[in-house]
């Protein structure tokens, strides 16, 4: 190695590489999160009866939808979605429900968005372009 480089040369490859990984392992986590709730969910129809506001936005506060639906054992459930949604949904709007059997609380609003993995796939994508970006840079350092 030479004594006289830079050392922050390598130091932005080095953390375009990890970026890269790191996003790349969580889009495609939720990739598979969202193929195996699809396999393994169950749906039910569900109800829109609001908004939570959550910090962040700027200006604007974020809000994601609360909705309600009945498990296919009897059980009400009230849920906030762990996530805004593409769109707005109205009050009382008719939703379908995806959720687990095993854990019926962390149920989330299927709509087209997520039966394509949208998320998943921008944040994977995402992930790929900046780790072959730090790639470039380690190969173009040494």
């Amino acid at each position: 190695m030479d004594p006289t480089a830079d050392p922050a040369s390598s130091a932005t490859p080095f953390s375009a590489v990890v970026l890269g990984l790191v996003l790349v392992a969580f889009g495609g986590w939720q990739l598979i999160s969202a193929r195996r709730i699809r396999a393994r969910g169950v749906r039910v129809p569900g109800v829109v009866i609001g908004y939570k506001q959550v910090a962040g936005g700027g200006e604007e506060p974020l809000s994601r939808p609360v909705f309600r639906f009945t498990t296919l054992e009897g059980r009400e459930l009230k849920v906030t979605s762990r996530t805004g949604e593409p769109r707005g949904y109205l009050p009382d709007e008719r939703i379908e429900v995806l959720y687990y059997p095993q854990k019926p609380e962390r149920a989330h609003i299927d709509n087209a968005g997520q039966r394509r993995s949208t998320m998943g796939w921008i944040v994977t994508t995402m992930g790929v372009f900046v780790l072959a970006v730090g790639v470039l840079g380690f190969l173009d350092v040494n």
